[in-house]
């Protein structure tokens, strides 16, 4: 659900390819399984581009193209990496030269710690062993589960190559303890050590291999971007739903948070001014610093992203139909269920984070949110955000589809706007 880039700070791909022919004949090693002439020999790995052909490559990722170099080997059978055949193009070959991608999917130490660290050619004559390290990129993040914890919280990054790390940094110098990881290293959980305080700043991820953080701040409840955060700064206006303070039903917050209590709402009902079905907030909200920022209000809306996070006490109901809107120009249908393929949301009781980007809302027929899809998509941020960083107002609506509502409990809190590009 999280748009978030990765950002290598330690390995620049190009550089990584080149490195001196110098270290070579003291890094790799040539294997022999026997003394047949017409067996294969690899002698070194270069990179493909021909005005570096001088360069040896002594390590390299996952995904690089490479080009093995050696003897015997116009009959090549199978090329492997750690032990992970590649498909090759035996056209290309000739008696001196392979030309091969490394799978994406080669077994690295930081998910397999005893690989061999070895290319295999194999051939009908015989067999040649090279030692060749295989490493990955830093850690790539893709989504946090919650850019807002508090203490003691348990937080799940997913992403890449997450298995080698062995850091994990977060604003005000509090550090993740407790990491807990998955075979493929895909997901990364962690316990929040420490309060974070009120400085919003990225979230930094260690490992042998170099250093990734997040584009976008977490720990994000006040200041520009902040639409609202139900507490000093929630510019309510119309009261029908009303900050609710801290409570052990919905532990974890960052202070107070909007709840929305629905029962027994029938289908295609839009009576969203009944019970607590909206909470709006409006008379001018400062969302951006233009002064800082002056080009971002017309750069594309995909650069940005609207987040929050909810808390739900039951499964979502999958009647339930919440317009967010803005400026009661541009609004989007949140209906989370709908996207999985159970047709199930539920947080668990848990807060997370959610993710939309700008680019998803459209223009609204009228003020009642009625979106219909040949409706015009936003474009830049300038469309909701004046020449002077405000936001006009944001408000959201619940209503229903062809299904009703039986009971729905939920909780959100600190509504606002990030770039994520």
């Amino acid at each position: 659900m999280n748009y978030i880039q990765h950002k290598q700070s330690v390995w620049n791909f190009g550089l990584f390819l080149m490195l001196a022919t110098f270290f070579a004949p003291f890094t790799s090693c040539q294997k022999e399984k026997n003394e047949n002439p017409s067996a294969p020999t690899i002698t070194r790995i270069r990179v493909p581009e021909a005005a570096l052909a001088d360069s040896n490559v002594v390590v390299a990722l996952p995904g690089t193209f490479i080009v093995i170099e050696g003897r015997n080997l116009a009959n090549t059978r199978k090329v492997l990496f750690n032990d992970l055949e590649a498909p090759f193009n035996s056209t290309y070959n000739t008696a001196t030269h392979i030309f091969v991608q490394i799978p994406n999917s080669t077994p690295t130490p930081d998910r397999f710690p005893n690989v061999p660290g070895q290319i295999r050619v194999i051939t009908p004559q015989g067999e040649a062993i090279y030692d060749f390290p295989i490493e990955p990129p830093p850690p790539l993040i893709q989504t946090i589960s919650n850019e807002n914890p508090v203490a003691g919280q348990t937080v799940t990054i997913t992403g890449m190559y997450l298995g080698g790390v062995t850091e994990v940094n977060l604003p005000g110098g509090v550090q993740g303890t407790g990491f807990v990881k998955n075979a493929d290293g895909t997901e990364l959980r962690f316990t929040v050590s420490a309060d974070l305080g009120s400085i919003p700043g990225k979230i930094e991820l260690v490992s042998p291999y170099g250093t990734s953080e997040s584009v976008f701040d977490i720990n994000l409840f006040d200041g520009f971007g902040v639409i609202t955060n139900l507490d000093n700064k929630h510019y309510l206006s119309w009261p029908w739903t009303v900050p609710t303070d801290p409570t052990p039903m919905f532990a974890g917050s960052k202070g107070a948070f909007a709840r929305s209590v629905v029962t027994n709402v029938g289908p295609y009902n839009p009576a969203w001014w009944e019970d607590s079905r909206t909470a709006n907030f409006e008379a001018g909200i400062p969302v951006w610093d233009v002064a800082k920022y002056p080009a971002a209000l017309s750069s594309p809306a995909d650069n940005f992203a609207f987040k929050f996070e909810i808390n739900t006490r039951e499964p979502w109901d999958n009647g339930a139909r919440f317009v967010f809107l803005f400026n009661d120009q541009y609004g989007y249908v949140f209906a989370p269920n709908t996207l999985r393929e159970d047709n199930t949301f539920h947080t668990n009781n848990q807060w997370v984070t959610y993710t939309i980007p700008l680019s998803a809302f459209k223009q609204v027929e009228d003020v009642w949110g009625d979106l219909r899809p040949e409706r015009n998509a936003m474009k830049t941020l300038g469309d909701i955000i004046t020449a002077d960083g405000m936001l006009g107002s944001f408000r959201y609506r619940i209503t229903t589809d062809g299904g009703s509502i039986s009971l729905l409990d939920a909780a959100f809190d600190n509504f606002r706007i990030v770039r994520v590009k």
